[in-house]
């Protein structure tokens, strides 16, 4: 990405991004908190059936090959290679999945609540290990590397050998 190239799309001229933004890293930063928060604030959450089945619901809609997310796995993609060699960049990214960490923790907990998730594990690194599966899958899915039925599959087994096969007999639903 080029900072010249954002103005032209902009229809502002170079100095004036310049203006608002010290360089190219700040334009990145700025602009992946602006996609992440916009992403995270969009996302209406389906709070219907048991917590498992939201979990399950939400991590899935991670790996829908529309053009939201095509674009959303785009610009995760470019932001993360580009951190890797940029070490200034890995806060925003680390950022965000911590968001998205924390978005998981709390449906484990309310699955934990009402019964459909087993008790005895631990919300924020189950959490950590969902969201770090669904990048896997999502980044090969995103990619090519898997066909839509194939990456379901493979998530909805991934998530429910996490989640364990724990639930009390009066929960409701299921995934």
């Amino acid at each position: 990405m080029r900072v010249e190239d954002v103005a032209r799309e902009a229809g502002v001229s170079t100095p004036l991004v310049y203006y608002y933004f010290d360089g190219r890293h700040q334009l990145l930063t700025e602009a992946f908190r602006h996609a992440n928060d916009s992403l995270l604030n969009a996302e209406p959450v389906d709070e219907s059936g048991d917590g498992r089945t939201q979990i399950v619901r939400y991590l899935l809609s991670e790996i829908e090959g529309d053009e939201q997310n095509t674009t959303t796995w785009a610009f995760w993609s470019e932001l993360a290679a580009s951190a890797v060699f940029d070490e200034s960049l890995r806060k925003p990214i680390n950022d965000a999945y911590e968001s998205w960490v924390d978005r998981v923790s709390l449906m484990i907990e309310a699955g934990q609540r009402d019964g459909s998730v087993d008790p005895a594990l631990e919300p924020r690194a189950t959490a950590e290990t969902l969201t770090a599966l669904m990048d896997g899958i999502g980044s090969r899915f995103m990619l090519g590397g898997l066909e839509d039925e194939r990456a379901e599959r493979l998530a909805r087994a991934a998530i429910a050998k996490v989640l364990g096969d724990h639930r009390r007999p009066d929960a409701a639903g299921g995934a």
